[in-house]
């Protein structure tokens, strides 16, 4: 039995599973033996690892409430009943993300009809620039539902 290590928590069992079931064998019994249970050496790597997650972890935490009063303040700011600049602001961001498709579908309910050269987009913004504010609150819900 050369190369096996002994200790003094070594005792004598009889193997009870496998191929050697039935045959009596020497087992350390103790846990928290350091010549069969060394305690195990976190790698640098693994620490670097954990602190890089948890720097990771706290930016995060500090972009979200950052983010989130950021959205509050904003939230906070608008008036009650939004103004017509308002509006062309909602609208402006909003019908940029609508295909080609559905913004003939937003000027065509409107009569506005693009000749051949012409960008409907560009024909839709000057339209809601001369608008009223109910006409362009209609052109917001519709551009809405369309996405």
């Amino acid at each position: 039995m050369a190369g096996v290590q002994t200790c003094n928590y070594t005792t004598k069992a009889i193997v009870s599973d496998g191929i050697d079931k039935g045959e009596l064998r020497k087992v350390c019994t103790e846990p928290t033996c350091r010549v069969h249970h060394p305690k195990k050496q976190t790698p640098k790597a693994d620490e670097n690892f954990k602190a890089e997650q948890e720097k990771r972890r706290r930016e995060e935490a500090l972009a979200n409430a950052t983010g989130i009063r950021v959205q509050q303040s904003i939230v906070t700011a608008v008036p009650v009943r939004l103004m017509k600049r308002d509006l062309l602001f909602v609208s402006e961001q909003l019908l940029p993300l609508l295909d080609e498709k559905r913004l003939e579908m937003v000027a065509r309910n409107r009569s506005i009809k693009a000749k051949e050269g012409e960008s409907v987009a560009k024909l839709l913004n000057a339209f809601i620039r001369k608008a009223n504010e109910g006409t362009i609150g209609k052109l917001i819900v519709e551009a809405i539902v369309l996405l």
